[in-house]
């Protein structure tokens, strides 16, 4: 006396699930890669970077630095 939903997958069903679980992991694994990607500086365009060092709670201690080689 088992439920239908624990049975094993036979024929196409196996098939398809094992078809479906690949698919999503591609399609993961691409929008991972697509979107992590940092771009990148452009020589001729201005740009600036910001670290920050600190708690929240007190406040942030944040280095920008510009494209021209500023430290502010």
């Amino acid at each position: 006396m088992g439920c239908a939903a624990c049975t094993p997958l036979k024929g196409r069903g196996k098939w398809f699930a094992a078809l479906a679980a690949l698919l999503a992991i591609i399609a993961l694994g691409w929008s991972w890669y697509s979107l992590g990607r940092p771009d990148s500086i452009q020589p001729d365009e201005k740009f600036e970077l910001q670290f920050g060092q600190g708690r929240g709670w007190h406040g942030l201690d944040v280095l920008q630095i510009t494209s021209e080689g500023k430290a502010v």
